[in-house]
């Protein structure tokens, strides 16, 4: 999901998705896409502690990487800084994969739901919570919250996120971990038809 602060006085929103396609077998052929929902939160934007105690290691692809799992050793991985909202760490055309630990006890657990929140992950970045996946990331122009609530569990929680930069400088800005803010759905109204609809594409 994301967030956007909304200029004061503000009555309507339009929304503009772009379908960048679906895939054409395997699991994710009938992931659901587009706008789903929408709420307006009681805060300009989803709030947090920065998450600290990023390690960084190079590696040479996205696909089945073992660095994501909870009991991988990281212990020889150097740190680096994330704190920023610039995406700086990942020269062009090199992916990573960054970790981090978070500790919780039972009473964290039970107060409410957890979002992990990341003010920007360029170019692309795949998320995992203790070896489990809770999201994608593919627009670095943006950021990104999810829900982590089920991932966790007492004591130590892993983060990990493998990282992929097209071109430039980039990687991990900003992460942060809190709370859900309090929020109000919002009724989408939807306008047209997409051709794709229309066709029976």
């Amino acid at each position: 999901g994301s967030v956007f602060e909304l200029p004061a006085g503000l009555s309507r929103v339009e929304l503009l998705y772009e379908n960048r396609g679906f895939a054409n077998g395997g699991e994710k052929m009938e992931q659901p896409g587009g706008i789903v929902a929408a709420k307006l939160a009681d805060a300009a934007r989803i709030g947090g502690a920065p998450v600290d105690g990023w390690k960084m290691q190079f590696v040479d692809g996205t696909d089945n990487r073992p660095e994501v799992k909870t009991d991988f050793d990281d212990s020889r991985w150097h740190p680096v800084a994330v704190s920023a909202v610039d995406a700086n760490q990942l020269p062009a055309n090199q992916t990573a994969v960054f970790r981090a630990r978070l500790n919780l006890t039972e009473a964290d657990l039970k107060s409410g739901r957890w979002n992990l929140n990341f003010g920007r992950i360029d170019n692309s970045g795949w998320i995992y919570v203790n070896g489990q996946s809770v999201g994608e990331a593919s627009d670095w122009s943006r950021a990104y919250s999810f829900d982590v609530t089920r991932r966790l569990r007492p004591g130590t929680n892993v983060i990990a996120v493998i990282g992929l930069n097209d071109d430039g400088d980039g990687g991990l800005g900003a992460p942060t971990f809190g709370r859900q803010i309090k929020s109000a759905p919002v009724r989408l109204n939807f306008f047209g038809r997409p051709a794709g609809v229309d066709g029976q594409w």
